[in-house]
Protein backbone atom coordinates (compact mmCIF):
# COMPACT_ATOMS: atom_id res chain seq x y z
CA UNK A 1 0.00 0.00 0.00
CA UNK A 2 1.48 3.59 -0.66
CA UNK A 3 1.01 6.76 1.09
CA UNK A 4 -1.37 7.56 -1.85
CA UNK A 5 -4.98 6.43 -1.06
CA UNK A 6 -8.44 7.14 0.00
CA UNK A 7 -10.94 5.28 2.12
CA UNK A 8 -14.31 4.25 0.52
CA UNK A 9 -18.12 4.85 1.94
CA UNK A 10 -17.67 1.13 2.76
CA UNK A 11 -13.84 1.67 4.45
CA UNK A 12 -12.05 0.30 1.85
CA UNK A 13 -8.89 1.43 1.34
CA UNK A 14 -8.17 2.79 -2.53
CA UNK A 15 -4.54 3.31 -3.77
CA UNK A 16 -4.14 5.01 -6.56
CA UNK A 17 -0.64 3.94 -7.08
CA UNK A 18 -1.12 -0.04 -5.93
CA UNK A 19 -4.30 -0.34 -7.52
CA UNK A 20 -6.41 -3.63 -7.32
CA UNK A 21 -9.57 -4.95 -8.97
CA UNK A 22 -10.09 -5.99 -5.03
CA UNK A 23 -10.62 -2.32 -3.71
CA UNK A 24 -13.33 -1.97 -6.63
CA UNK A 25 -17.05 -2.26 -5.04
CA UNK A 26 -20.34 -1.69 -7.06
CA UNK A 27 -22.41 -0.24 -4.10
CA UNK A 28 -19.00 2.37 -4.09
CA UNK A 29 -19.53 3.16 -7.12
CA UNK A 30 -23.00 4.19 -6.98
CA UNK A 31 -22.66 5.92 -3.61
CA UNK A 32 -19.59 7.82 -4.61
CA UNK A 33 -21.01 8.74 -8.18
CA UNK A 34 -24.88 9.35 -6.90
CA UNK A 35 -23.02 12.29 -4.77
CA UNK A 36 -21.54 13.82 -7.21
CA UNK A 37 -22.95 16.75 -9.31
CA UNK A 38 -22.12 16.85 -13.16
CA UNK A 39 -20.92 20.55 -14.86
CA UNK A 40 -18.47 20.34 -11.30
CA UNK A 41 -21.76 21.72 -9.75
CA UNK A 42 -22.52 24.84 -12.12
CA UNK A 43 -26.02 23.18 -12.50
CA UNK A 44 -29.75 24.95 -11.55
CA UNK A 45 -31.06 21.45 -10.31
CA UNK A 46 -29.05 18.34 -9.17
CA UNK A 47 -27.62 15.91 -11.40
CA UNK A 48 -25.29 13.36 -10.47
CA UNK A 49 -22.78 11.52 -12.48
CA UNK A 50 -24.94 8.31 -11.71
CA UNK A 51 -27.90 9.49 -13.19
CA UNK A 52 -25.96 10.66 -16.55
CA UNK A 53 -24.01 6.76 -16.55
CA UNK A 54 -27.57 5.15 -16.24
CA UNK A 55 -28.66 7.79 -19.24
CA UNK A 56 -25.82 6.85 -20.95
CA UNK A 57 -26.24 3.07 -20.50
CA UNK A 58 -29.39 3.46 -21.75
CA UNK A 59 -28.69 4.82 -25.12
CA UNK A 60 -25.74 1.66 -26.00
CA UNK A 61 -26.87 -1.20 -27.47
CA UNK A 62 -27.23 -4.54 -25.47
CA UNK A 63 -23.49 -5.27 -25.60
CA UNK A 64 -22.10 -2.03 -24.64
CA UNK A 65 -24.80 -1.38 -21.63
CA UNK A 66 -22.86 -1.78 -18.74
CA UNK A 67 -19.68 -0.76 -20.52
CA UNK A 68 -21.87 2.42 -20.21
CA UNK A 69 -23.08 2.28 -17.00
CA UNK A 70 -19.32 1.90 -15.61
CA UNK A 71 -18.13 4.45 -18.19
CA UNK A 72 -17.29 7.17 -15.44
CA UNK A 73 -16.86 4.92 -12.71
CA UNK A 74 -12.94 6.35 -11.78
CA UNK A 75 -14.72 9.82 -10.77
CA UNK A 76 -16.36 7.87 -8.24
CA UNK A 77 -12.40 7.35 -6.62
CA UNK A 78 -10.88 10.49 -8.63
CA UNK A 79 -13.87 13.16 -8.58
CA UNK A 80 -13.81 14.42 -12.08
CA UNK A 81 -12.06 17.90 -13.16
CA UNK A 82 -13.50 20.71 -15.98
CA UNK A 83 -12.79 19.42 -19.70
CA UNK A 84 -10.82 22.17 -19.83
CA UNK A 85 -8.49 21.62 -16.94
CA UNK A 86 -8.25 17.65 -17.20
CA UNK A 87 -6.83 18.83 -20.69
CA UNK A 88 -3.99 20.85 -19.08
CA UNK A 89 -3.29 17.34 -16.54
CA UNK A 90 -1.41 14.58 -18.71
CA UNK A 91 -0.83 12.91 -15.30
CA UNK A 92 -4.29 12.93 -13.56
CA UNK A 93 -5.75 11.60 -17.37
CA UNK A 94 -2.90 8.82 -17.51
CA UNK A 95 -4.22 7.65 -13.73
CA UNK A 96 -7.94 7.91 -14.55
CA UNK A 97 -7.58 5.87 -17.96
CA UNK A 98 -5.14 3.38 -15.23
CA UNK A 99 -8.46 3.04 -13.13
CA UNK A 100 -11.07 3.15 -15.28
CA UNK A 101 -9.40 0.31 -17.23
CA UNK A 102 -9.54 -2.00 -14.02
CA UNK A 103 -13.16 -1.12 -13.73
CA UNK A 104 -14.08 -2.15 -17.12
CA UNK A 105 -11.95 -5.26 -16.98
CA UNK A 106 -13.17 -6.32 -13.37
CA UNK A 107 -17.12 -5.35 -14.23
CA UNK A 108 -17.62 -5.81 -17.67
CA UNK A 109 -14.59 -8.38 -18.59
CA UNK A 110 -12.96 -5.91 -21.14
CA UNK A 111 -11.83 -2.45 -22.18
CA UNK A 112 -13.90 -1.29 -24.95
CA UNK A 113 -12.24 -1.31 -28.39
CA UNK A 114 -11.81 1.75 -30.40
CA UNK A 115 -15.39 1.64 -32.43
CA UNK A 116 -16.74 0.45 -28.93
CA UNK A 117 -15.37 3.86 -27.59
CA UNK A 118 -16.83 5.94 -30.15
CA UNK A 119 -20.46 4.87 -28.90
CA UNK A 120 -20.09 5.15 -25.42
CA UNK A 121 -18.71 8.53 -26.10
CA UNK A 122 -21.58 9.27 -28.58
CA UNK A 123 -24.18 8.53 -25.61
CA UNK A 124 -22.14 10.27 -22.83
CA UNK A 125 -22.21 13.87 -25.15
CA UNK A 126 -25.86 12.71 -25.95
CA UNK A 127 -26.50 12.56 -22.16
CA UNK A 128 -24.25 15.24 -21.48
CA UNK A 129 -25.96 17.90 -23.75
CA UNK A 130 -29.55 17.09 -22.92
CA UNK A 131 -28.16 17.84 -19.20
CA UNK A 132 -27.19 20.99 -20.36
CA UNK A 133 -30.29 21.92 -22.06
CA UNK A 134 -32.80 20.84 -18.80
CA UNK A 135 -30.55 21.59 -16.01
CA UNK A 136 -28.59 24.61 -16.30
CA UNK A 137 -30.44 28.56 -16.79
CA UNK A 138 -27.41 29.63 -18.92
CA UNK A 139 -27.46 29.47 -22.65
CA UNK A 140 -24.90 26.50 -23.38
CA UNK A 141 -25.45 27.27 -27.23
CA UNK A 142 -21.51 28.33 -27.42
CA UNK A 143 -20.63 25.02 -26.15
CA UNK A 144 -17.94 23.18 -28.75
CA UNK A 145 -20.79 20.20 -27.97
CA UNK A 146 -23.54 21.94 -29.32
CA UNK A 147 -21.64 22.94 -32.68
CA UNK A 148 -21.77 19.26 -33.74
CA UNK A 149 -24.11 17.97 -36.56
CA UNK A 150 -24.74 14.56 -35.12
CA UNK A 151 -27.46 15.14 -32.63
CA UNK A 152 -30.82 12.68 -33.22
CA UNK A 153 -32.17 13.07 -29.70
CA UNK A 154 -32.45 14.12 -26.69
CA UNK A 155 -33.11 12.07 -23.49
CA UNK A 156 -35.31 13.37 -20.28
CA UNK A 157 -33.06 14.28 -17.22
CA UNK A 158 -35.29 13.02 -13.96
CA UNK A 159 -32.34 14.74 -11.46
CA UNK A 160 -32.96 12.12 -8.71
CA UNK A 161 -31.54 12.94 -5.29
CA UNK A 162 -28.27 10.98 -3.80
CA UNK A 163 -30.58 8.17 -2.54
CA UNK A 164 -32.69 7.45 -6.06
CA UNK A 165 -29.66 7.56 -7.88
CA UNK A 166 -27.43 5.28 -5.91
CA UNK A 167 -30.30 2.85 -5.76
CA UNK A 168 -30.68 3.24 -9.44
CA UNK A 169 -27.36 2.78 -10.40
CA UNK A 170 -27.04 -0.48 -8.39
CA UNK A 171 -30.61 -1.64 -9.67
CA UNK A 172 -29.49 -0.89 -13.86
CA UNK A 173 -26.10 -2.93 -12.64
CA UNK A 174 -27.87 -5.93 -11.37
CA UNK A 175 -30.38 -5.62 -14.31
CA UNK A 176 -27.22 -6.16 -16.82
CA UNK A 177 -25.90 -9.14 -15.07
Amino acid sequence: MSEYWIETVSGKRFDFVDTMPSMFTIPDIATHLSNLCRFTGAVDRFVSVAEHCIHVSSLLPENLKLHGLLHDGSEAYMNDLSSPVKALCTEYKRIEKKIQSIIYQTFAGHVPSRDEAAMIKWADRTSMRSEAEQCRSVDCKHWPIFQEDAWPMSIEIQCWDSIAAKTRYIEAWANLQ
